[in-house]
């Protein structure tokens, strides 16, 4: 028996009757602009540390601080530590699926509980407009 859809609510049930798991949508990649416009306006940095992350790719201390807690060596080879440098300094856009993300929000969680992933997630949807 195929996957039926319910008429009344329209989920899809699988053949048992049972409904299907409903994943959020995916969300868009946003722009530095926006990703530095959006921690600015939670106060996570100054309007000097957004300015000047836009502008030439200078990380907020309070990012440097969640990067510095990421493994390095000083063998020269690739660690997390310096992938997460090249990517705040020099992306211009931000995937929310992208791992370092996570990593930010467990920071800023650690410092204040509100940024749940739900929080977070509903604060990339603003900022994707901004």
């Amino acid at each position: 028996m195929p996957s039926t859809i319910d008429p009344i609510s329209g989920a899809i049930r699988t053949p048992e009757g049972e409904p299907l798991p409903v994943f959020p949508a995916p969300l868009s990649d946003i722009s530095d602009r926006q990703f530095g416009r959006g921690l600015w306006g939670e106060r996570v940095f100054t309007f000097a540390e957004c300015e000047a992350f836009v502008s030439v790719g200078t990380i907020p201390a309070a990012l440097q601080a969640i990067v510095d807690m990421l493994p390095d060596d000083d063998t020269g080879s690739p660690t997390e530590r310096k992938e997460a440098v090249l990517l705040i300094k020099g992306a211009k856009a931000y995937a929310f699926a992208n791992p370092l993300v996570e990593v930010v929000r467990v920071a800023l969680a650690a410092q204040d509980p509100k940024w749940t992933p739900e929080y977070l997630r509903a604060r990339w949807v603003e900022w994707a407009i901004l």
